[in-house]
């Protein structure tokens, strides 16, 4: 499934929340920070897009009522875990993934006041039998997933200086080592704290960074003008770079981070921030990264777009096909590889030991194949050391099997 948030009208204007996060000073008295703004997670099918369910968060036992939701659930233990506000008080709900039904709810906090910001997300993680949730109201909860209670709650708005509205953009809970880590919207320090006790171990300033790009069993990142590499066991500064004014959410896939820059797409080396040099790095537009399978994803204002790594992906990608050469996803993955290396013969050997029996398992994803079939044929026949007669057999074959005229 993919999961979205979605708003039955427009989303909520929320400029003003933005400009007043973290002007109230503490021990100031509060007031109510109003009606919620009730919206709904829709589940649409990975595989061809329907919608399979739209959440119902009113019905059962456990029935809350038209929630606003906080972030896309997570997965944990078979069920869809995620935070949302009922007017002043804060909940995780706990969906089932078949029907968008509500299992249960977890009370978590109050809002504490002050303006709203609907379209923060507070992005949760598991790890261990436990889901850790930040809730945006100087409060980080963490919850047992066996018994759905509640573990512990630490509060971190007594640390550092109050925030602005130049604040951390919404990042996730990263949960490393024996850690989770944190850079809230109310507060302008990222904090590491314990996942057993709540503990925190230690947190640093800020300082001009925009969001947290990853975590690791060594290091976290933070992207902004700096780029800065902090020890995930200390809180200390490992390594700082210059880069620029990011353009976009940047990646990490390994040993490199991907960072979308006004200048274009920089590539580091993850352990010491030297700068590597990437194949057609400078052709990746601005937008929003995400490295997954092998592949880079850019998501733009209008598009997205697919980058696949042409050396690890592709040694990956033929080691993964030796072990299963008839698999329909392994086969189109390397041929898709070669297609881009240029190697439309070796495409075609790839695609041919796919059985024809497989057709009637995946109907589209097969002909998907022969799509790809089709531009290899193409290809291979325009290739100059191909002789006319060969290439117009080709090019025959290519309209024999083509799914449709275009």
């Amino acid at each position: 499934l993919v999961l979205t948030v979605e708003w039955p009208n427009d989303p909520p204007d929320t400029l003003n929340a933005r400009r007043s996060r973290g002007i109230r000073q503490r021990g100031m008295p509060v007031t109510g920070a109003g009606q919620s703004q009730p919206n709904f997670v829709v589940a649409y099918s990975a595989a061809d897009g329907h919608r399979v369910w739209t959440s119902d968060t009113t019905a059962g036992p456990h029935g809350l009522g038209a929630v606003e939701f906080l972030a896309a659930p997570i997965a944990v233990n078979g069920l869809l875990v995620s935070p949302c506000r009922l007017n002043d008080d804060l909940y995780a709900v706990v969906l089932d993934p078949a029907t968008g039904k509500l299992v249960r709810q977890v009370y978590l906090c109050g809002t504490g006041g002050a303006p709203f910001d609907s379209l923060y997300a507070c992005m949760a993680c598991a790890a261990d039998g436990t889901v850790f949730i930040p809730t945006g109201r100087g409060v980080l909860a963490a919850i047992d997933a066996a018994s759905w209670s509640v573990r512990w709650i630490i509060r971190y708005d007594h640390l550092g200086k109050p925030v602005n509205e130049m604040t951390w953009q919404p990042s996730p809970a990263m949960a490393v080592s024996d850690l989770v880590v944190i850079a809230p919207a109310d507060a302008d320090e990222l904090f590491a704290i314990d996942r057993a006790t709540g503990e925190i171990r230690w947190h640093a300033p800020r300082e001009n960074a925009q969001y947290l790009l990853g975590a690791g069993e060594r290091l976290i990142w933070t992207v902004g003008e700096l780029i800065r590499a902090i020890d995930t066991h200390t809180g200390k500064t490992v390594w700082s770079v210059q880069c620029g004014a990011p353009a976009g959410r940047g990646a990490r896939s390994g040993d490199r981070l991907y960072l979308p820059l006004a200048e274009g797409l920089t590539v580091l080396d993850a352990s010491t921030g030297q700068p590597i040099s990437a194949e057609s790095a400078a052709a990746v537009p601005a937008g929003n990264l995400l490295a997954y399978d092998g592949s880079l994803y850019v998501a733009t204002a209008f598009e997205i777009r697919k980058y696949p790594d042409m050396k690890r992906g592709y040694e990956r990608a033929v080691a993964a096909h030796q072990q299963n050469p008839a698999d329909l996803s392994l086969a189109m993955r390397l041929g898709w590889l070669e297609y881009l290396r240029n190697q439309p013969g070796r495409t075609l050997n790839v695609l041919s030991q796919v059985p024809e029996p497989t057709r009637q398992l995946d109907e589209k994803r097969y002909g998907r194949l022969m799509h790809l079939k089709v531009l290899a044929l193409l290809d291979l026949a325009g290739e100059t050391e191909t002789a006319p007669p060969e290439a117009v057999k080709l090019v025959r074959q290519a309209q024999q099997i083509a799914p449709t005229s275009e």
